[in-house]
C-alpha cells in the first residue's frame, strides 16, 4: 500500500530488504515471491542484504532484482579467501523514468581491511559466477532443490539447538553424529508446524523471547 500511494508522489522507488539465508549464495523461492510481489506493488528496484556473500539478479517486468550485494567491509580472519570476502557495488544511474544499475566487484577484507577494486583476471571470474547464479535463479525446481540440498547439510546444527538436554558437550556429540537424538517424528512434526504456522510462530517467538 506504501508503494502505490507513492507511485503517485515519487519518480523512483527502491526497496532495500534485510534478508536472506547467512553464507548461502541464492534467493530461496519465497524471496523471489515476494521480490516480484514488491516489484508489481510499484518497486523500480529491490535490493536484498544479509547473506554476507553475493547473489545473481534477475528482471522482472523491466523490475531488477538484486538478491545479495555480498559484505562491505566485513573482516573476519575465519574467513579468508572464501564467498565472505568478495561483493558488488551497485552504480544507480537515474534516467528516463529508468534506473540503469552497473555492478562493481570488489575484495573485501581479506588479507588487509578495507576494499579493493578485483582485476580484469579476478573480476571475469566473479562476473562468470554472477552470470551463473542468475541463470540458476530463473529455475524455481533448481532453485528450491538447491536449498533443500543446503538445508540438509545444516540438518545436525539445527535440530541440536531444539534438543531436550542442553550443554556444550551434548551438541557437539549430537553435531558429529555421536549421540543419538531425542526427537521422535512425532515431535519434528509439531515442531514444523510450529514454525510454518504464521500464529504458531509469533507466539513461539515471544515465548523464547522471554
Amino acid at each position: 500500500q506504501d508503494l502505490q500511494s507513492l507511485k503517485e508522489k515519487t519518480y523512483y522507488r527502491i526497496v532495500i530488504l534485510h534478508g536472506g539465508v547467512e553464507t548461502y549464495r541464492l534467493p530461496t523461492t519465497e524471496m523471489k515471491r515476494l521480490s516480484r510481489f514488491l516489484a508489481d506493488a510499484g518497486a523500480d528496484l529491490v535490493i536484498w542484504h544479509h547473506s554476507h556473500c553475493f547473489s545473481g539478479m534477475e528482471e522482472y517486468h523491466s523490475k531488477k532484482i538484486f538478491y545479495g550485494l555480498g559484505n562491505f567491509v566485513f573482516d573476519w580472519k575465519g574467513k579468508r579467501n572464501s564467498d565472505w570476502n568478495f561483493g558488488i557495488a551497485l552504480d544507480l544511474e537515474f534516467c528516463d523514468q529508468q534506473i540503469l544499475c552497473t555492478p562493481y566487484f570488489y575484495q573485501q577484507s581479506n588479507q588487509n581491511a578495507g576494499i579493493r577494486l578485483l582485476n580484469n583476471d579476478e573480476r571475469k571470474i566473479k562476473e562468470a559466477e554472477f552470470t551463473n547464479l542468475c541463470q540458476l535463479i530463473k529455475n524455481d525446481d533448481l532453485l528450491e532443490q538447491k536449498f533443500q540440498n543446503f538445508a540438509c547439510s545444516k540438518r545436525n546444527e539445527y535440530l541440536s539447538a531444539l534438543e531436550i538436554l542442553p550443554g556444550k558437550i551434548t551438541n557437539f556429540l549430537r553435531r558429529k553424529g555421536i549421540l543419538p537424538s531425542l526427537l521422535t517424528p512425532r515431535k519434528k512434526i509439531w515442531i514444523r508446524n510450529l514454525l510454518l504456522c504464521e500464529s504458531h510462530r509469533a507466539i513461539l517467538s515471544r515465548i523464547l523471547e522471554k
